[in-house]
């Protein structure tokens, strides 16, 4: 695996980390390696991490991305997308739209602390 491209499994949580430069396929496939592992509790809680990355990702990019989570759907329960720029927060609320809210509960964070309490919620 590329190690810009990571993650930890930790308690209910996994922690998906994406840096620098990465295509859509790489990450795609690193998501599916993560739900795929033995130890992921099922539905996953993700919390990804793309404070670091440089990607660029165009309008149809973002909805394969979506379109590849909405997939999962039956595995999938919460994603916080951890961003520390203004736009890769824009660029995750855009993504957002093309998920079905019913399926997966996707948002974007600026603060791990925050994104921590959403993955963790009970809410419904």
């Amino acid at each position: 695996m590329d190690s810009n491209l990571s993650y930890n499994i930790s308690d209910s949580l996994v922690y998906v980390t994406l840096k620098g430069d990465f295509t859509v396929q790489e990450s795609m496939a690193l998501l599916d390696e993560v739900l795929h592992h033995q130890d992921v509790i099922i539905p996953a809680n993700l919390l990804i991490d793309v404070r670091e990355a440089t990607a660029q990702r165009t309008t149809e990019q973002i909805e394969e991305v979506a379109s590849h989570i909405n997939e999962w759907r039956e595995k999938i329960s919460r994603i916080a997308v951890l961003t520390g720029s203004d736009l890769h927060f824009g660029i995750t609320r855009m993504g957002v739209s093309y998920v079905d809210p019913a399926a997966v509960k996707v948002s974007p964070f600026r603060n791990i602390e925050d994104a921590i309490v959403f993955l963790t919620s009970q809410d419904v």
